[in-house]
């Protein structure tokens, strides 16, 4: 795994800290089960779009912060997990609902 991937998974987790969650709890707040946070994080899984975008959402409510800055900081972690053309599903689908 690129050291820079590494930086931004750990940018994530750091965001996680700072919001007083565990992986479990941010799974718990997105709908999905621990072990596929777990495997976002370290890299062996592909977040769906779906999680892409609700990810930001959870952290940026929990932390009581800008939701678009919140999300630009996820972004900036999952972009290196997410093949572009994910991200570019879960931003086409966000626009039209």
């Amino acid at each position: 795994m690129p050291d820079n991937r590494i930086e931004r998974l750990q940018s994530l987790q750091a965001l996680l800290d700072r919001a007083g969650w565990s992986q479990a709890a941010l799974a718990r707040a997105v709908g999905v089960s621990p072990q596929f946070i777990a495997e976002i994080l370290s890299g062996r899984r592909q977040p769906s779009p779906r999680i892409v975008l609700d990810v930001p959402l959870a952290l940026s409510r929990q932390l009581h912060r800008d939701a678009t800055q919140i999300r630009l900081e996820v972004f900036g972690v999952l972009d290196v997990v997410a093949r572009p053309s994910l991200l570019d599903q879960a931003l086409n689908g966000a626009r039209r609902e």
